[in-house]
This record gives C-alpha cells, sequence and structure tokens, in this order.
C-alpha cells in the first residue's frame, strides 16, 4: 500500500472530454437511489441485496461500503442485474458500461453511490489525499505531490486492502466543485490549486503573445498539449517542445518565458 511516508493530493485538468468519479453522493440521493432500486422489476437476488444495502446504509454509508467491496467474490449476478437496471433509469446506465468492463466487481455498485462529472477541455477537479476516485474515460493532465501511495476500491484486478482502505476514505458527502481559474495576463491561466505541494498553469503563446518571467517557486514539469512552445530561462536555456513533449525544469531558472503558438502545462512544485 505505501511505498513512501507523504500522502498524494492530485489535480486532473481535462485534454479532451472526460469523465470521472469522485467522493459520494448525499446522503439523499444515496437514499432515493436505494429506494428506487427496489421500485423496479429486478430479479430476486438483487431485490434481496438492495435490502440489505438499505439496512446497513442506515447504519451509515461507510457500513455498506465496506460489505460491498467484502463482497467481491459473490457479485457477478448482482453485477448483471444492476447493468440490466439501465433500461428503465439513465442513472444506472454507467454501471451497465462499467460491469461489462469490469464484469462482477463490486466497484459498479460503488459507483453508484459517487458523483459523476464530465468535464469539458480545460476544466479541472482537485482531489485531496482521501477522496475515492476514478478516471473512466479521455486525456487529462495529471498532477500530484511526491507519492507512490494508493489504494485501490474496485474496478481492478489488483490487490484491494478494504480494512486500510475503510480508514482512509473521507466519507463526507460533497458536491463536485470545478477548480477556479484566474487569468494574469493574456494567455496565462493560475489554476487555484488548493495544495500546499504544487501550483498549476496553463500556458498559451500566439504570434502576438509573449509570456515572460513568470517566476516559478521551485522544480516544474512542462508539458505542450498542442502546437509548438518555446521555454527560456533565466540561464539562458532554451527549449522546443511539440505535442506530447515534455520538460524538467530545475528551480535554479527562477525566471521563465514562453514563445510560439501552442499550449503548455505547468505544474511547479512548492518550496
Amino acid at each position: 500500500n505505501y511505498k513512501d511516508a507523504n500522502h498524494k493530493p492530485e489535480a486532473i485538468v481535462a485534454v479532451s472530454e472526460f469523465e470521472a468519479l469522485c467522493s459520494f453522493k448525499t446522503d439523499e440521493q444515496i437514499g432515493e437511489l436505494l429506494e428506487d432500486i427496489l421500485s423496479y422489476p429486478i430479479t430476486p437476488e438483487l431485490r434481496a441485496a438492495a435490502e440489505h444495502w438499505q439496512q446497513l446504509f442506515e447504519q451509515g454509508l461507510q457500513r455498506l461500503f465496506s460489505h460491498l467491496l467484502h463482497s467481491r467474490n459473490n457479485f457477478v449476478e448482482l453485477g448483471l442485474s444492476l447493468a440490466a437496471l439501465a433500461d428503465f433509469d439513465g442513472r444506472f446506465e454507467l454501471a451497465a458500461r462499467l460491469n461489462a468492463q469490469h464484469p462482477g466487481d463490486p466497484g459498479v455498485a460503488v459507483a453508484l453511490l459517487m458523483n459523476f462529472v464530465r468535464l469539458q477541455p480545460g476544466q479541472s477537479l482537485a482531489l485531496p489525499a482521501g477522496n475515492i476516485h476514478a478516471y473512466l474515460s479521455g486525456l487529462g493532465v495529471e498532477v500530484m505531490a511526491a507519492s507512490d501511495n494508493v489504494l485501490r476500491g474496485g474496478l481492478t484486478q489488483k490487490h484491494i486492502d478494504v480494512d486500510e482502505l475503510e480508514s482512509v476514505v473521507d466519507f463526507d458527502s460533497r458536491g463536485i466543485k470545478l477548480v477556479e481559474q484566474r487569468e494574469i495576463a493574456s494567455g496565462l491561466i493560475e489554476f487555484a490549486i488548493p495544495f500546499e505541494e504544487f501550483v498549476l498553469y496553463r500556458i498559451e503563446p500566439s504570434g502576438d503573445r509573449l509570456h515572460a518571467d513568470l517566476q516559478i517557486s521551485g522544480d516544474a514539469i512542462a508539458v505542450c498539449i498542442g502546437g509548438e512552445v518555446a521555454i527560456s530561462n533565466s540561464q539562458d536555456q532554451r527549449e522546443v517542445l511539440t505535442r506530447g513533449e515534455a520538460a524538467f525544469i530545475g528551480n535554479s531558472a527562477r525566471l521563465l518565458s514562453f514563445s510560439g503558438a501552442g499550449t503548455v502545462y505547468l505544474a511547479v512544485g512548492r518550496d
């Protein structure tokens, strides 16, 4: 589970349309969902399971979450039944998709408890440590604190430590809040990432725009997602990036300038 002593808050910025699951729905939303499952023509197995889920949920979301993940070895039929509900209610369309990719995985049911979000290019989510999440489709730029620690919760064949996961997951219900963006200058956007470890910028120079003297606070990584952008530092070093290329920028190069025509994301570590 743990390769180091660091936590791992992270941010994702969509490059294409991007689908994700992020934190848990409100108690009211989950309660309504469980009631609605029982209102549809479902298999006896799913009805018995859903009634049990309701009883567990009345004792708290963590009890239901724990039960679902401990049911990993006997979830095949229930997963198929959940997927079949997509014919009656669009809220179960995601369950159908996930069950087709991960048959019998209890993460299919856990996904129903979580917020689904569809990001448009340029939109961003910030995910603090302990926030359960999953990236489902699309291309994005992901930035995280310097840690290799990971706890999995489903939709995978890899190891899942359910007990440890329960001890660190934040079970508070949270809505979806996109990261605010601030335009520092024309073509220079700063993301209001609420973490101490890093700062994130989107830089889009063009023929009539040159961003000079952007001061950085530590080591940085620049990733070009389109066009061609030249990066110069205060030590007269220069590197040209094209789509898909990245560059590491040491913390001795405190002032950067950007030219060309393209889009670069710049993640800067804080000292």
